[in-house]
């Protein structure tokens, strides 16, 4: 929280301090600052809230291809403007899960914003779900991108560890994707290859009377 709002402080003192020489732009870039180190104050509350939640969720049967959709639908313009091509892969016998609608996509959005990131100059994310291991439910977010360092691998988990710059990440999005992971049963899993690409995978318990959905 300090970086932010140490810039805060600093932006709004320059204003404070701005005399007649100053023009309107630059007060205005100023003021764009504020609030863009205000919004990024206001997301890293919101992960800590969302890293620190114990109470359990509500479950309810819940179809990963409407997951899918949606998440993707939040991130279409961004998709767009970073200039990534989605490509799916998703089996058309998938089983219904039980779960959070919500905490699902968030954990997808954390992935692919990952994803984006890791690929400044465009490329390709691939969506796949489809059947894991003993039957349960398994999804893969993969990337073309710069990959992630062998030492970075063990602790890419680990609450507030980051590569990104400080502009970029609060080293939360990952942890918040692990837990939720863990609160829905499952697991997940990282395979990369320097300059090559990640793919995380998630895997997913199936009900005993998971239905069985088709497109």
């Amino acid at each position: 929280m300090n970086n932010p709002l140490n810039n805060i402080a600093l932006t709004a003192e320059a204003l404070i301090e701005s005399d007649a020489e100053t023009s309107p732009e630059e007060i205005s870039e100023m003021l764009d600052d504020i609030l863009t180190q205000s919004d990024r104050a206001s997301q890293v509350v919101k992960n800590l809230l969302e890293f620190s939640r114990t109470e359990r969720p509500t479950f309810s049967t819940i179809d990963i291809r409407e997951v899918i959709d949606r998440t993707l639908s939040l991130i279409k313009n961004q998709l767009a403007v970073d200039n990534i091509r989605i490509e799916k892969d998703i089996a058309p016998d998938l089983p219904t899960i039980r779960g959070k609608l919500q905490d699902l996509q968030q954990a997808l959005v954390n992935l692919l914003l990952n994803a984006i990131q890791a690929m400044p100059s465009g490329g390709v994310i691939t969506l796949h779900a489809g059947r894991g291991p003993q039957g349960r439910l398994k999804i893969d977010v993969s990337d073309t991108g710069t990959g992630i360092a062998p030492e970075a691998m063990e602790r890419i988990f680990d609450p507030f560890y980051t590569t990104k710059s400080a502009n970029q990440g609060t080293g939360l999005g990952l942890s918040i994707v692990y837990n939720i992971v863990r609160t829905h049963g499952g697991s997940i899993d990282v395979h990369s290859d320097l300059g090559r690409g990640t793919t995380f995978s998630i895997v997913l318990p199936v009900p005993a009377d998971g239905k069985v959905t088709t497109t």
